[in-house]
């Protein structure tokens, strides 16, 4: 304390502030305020500063006030604190004045990050399908920015058999469609779970997840063979004329580890008669791949017959009939694997 008149039970400490009010956005401090103290009452009182709140601080904690006016900085560390309103105060403290404490009340208001913010519609696909099946499942998720700035978005999957339709973009506020697909063909029969990730530097919410279950149960039948082909030949000697078809396939590997393949039966149907039904002509063994359906008296008589192939397994279930091939002098070979992504853009080969 320091000298000056009057007693020191009429003194006390006056502040210019009874509040202060700062403003921030998340992440970061404000510029630091100030208020004044001067000693009221003839005497020069020692004070300390304390605050109620860990974010706040005044400087200096600690000094004499004397008559005339000296500053108190007050500063705020926010960086740590979420957006909100935050209430805290500051005590002058007097010992042995009238009035032993004073205080300013501080207001605090951290306002929201101005940044991107990831908005997805959905957070779960569900599929199923057979195992090791030859059609493609797809569905559609939306994604878009409902945040401030650019999002400027990446998408990745942790499966193989997840497929997406494109990997990055970028959003204003625009919804961007994109198309999850899911391959089966090399799925075993059981419940698959993978996960599609959405991740966006500097938003807040990156990353997000979506969850994918594929429910691969066992087909009801075997694959058709792939890859059928019919080769028209003959053979025209000076004394012997034969005309026969050349019926070729592969083993489709999707029966593998699911169906027990022990032979190919072959069908044939004649062009030439409406309403014509496939009829049985022959089974071949499992690791036979080629089947000669001749005897024909002519290349017209060879000519009229439409070939298919199916697979049987080891408790007699047919595959569906692969495709119907032979028309006229054409020999149309069509890969499941082709035909099932597109079924379209079928090879058409001249047989000599």
């Amino acid at each position: 304390g320091g000298g000056g008149g009057g007693e020191s039970g009429s003194s006390y400490v006056e502040v210019d502030k009874a509040n202060l009010e700062f403003s921030t956005t998340e992440e970061s401090n404000p510029p630091s305020q100030a208020f004044n103290i001067k000693a009221v009452g003839g005497n020069s009182l020692s004070y300390s500063i304390v605050s109620n709140m860990g974010w706040l601080s005044a400087y200096p904690t600690e000094g004499t006030a004397g008559s005339t006016w000296m500053s108190i900085s007050v500063s705020v560390g926010s960086e740590n604190l979420d957006a909100g309103t935050f209430n805290g105060r500051i005590d002058i403290f007097t010992p042995g004045a009238s009035r032993a404490k004073t205080s300013v009340f501080v207001t605090l208001n951290v306002e929201k990050k101005q940044t991107p913010y990831i908005q997805i519609n959905r957070s779960y696909f569900y599929f199923w399908g057979y195992a090791h099946g030859d059609t493609t499942l797809s569905n559609t998720f939306k994604i878009r920015n409902s945040g401030s700035k650019t999002l400027n978005y990446q998408i990745t999957s942790n499966k193989g058999w997840i497929n997406l339709s494109r990997s990055q973009g970028s959003s204003k506020g625009e919804w961007d469609t994109i198309t999850v697909s899911v391959d089966s063909s090399g799925l075993n029969v059981y419940k698959h779970k993978g996960n599609i990730q959405i991740a966006a530097p500097g938003a807040d919410n990156s990353p997000q997840n979506i969850n994918v279950e594929f429910e691969a149960v066992m087909p009801p039948q075997p694959y058709a063979p792939a890859d059928i082909t019919i080769n028209r030949m003959s053979h025209e000697g000076l004394i012997i004329q034969e005309y026969k078809n050349k019926i070729s396939w592969k083993a489709n590997p999707r029966n593998q580890g699911l169906f027990d393949i022990v032979k190919y039966r072959i069908f044939r149907k004649n062009q030439n008669q409406s309403n014509s039904q496939l009829e049985y002509v022959n089974e071949v063994a499992s690791n036979v791949f080629t089947y000669y359906d001749g005897g024909f008296a002519s290349v017209q008589e060879r000519n009229k017959y439409l070939y298919t192939v199916v697979s049987v397994d080891s408790v007699g279930r047919e595959s569906p009939r692969a495709e119907i091939l032979g028309i006229g002098d054409v020999s149309v070979p069509i890969s499941l694997e082709k035909k099932d992504k597109t079924r379209k853009n079928k090879e058409i080969i001249k047989i000599p």
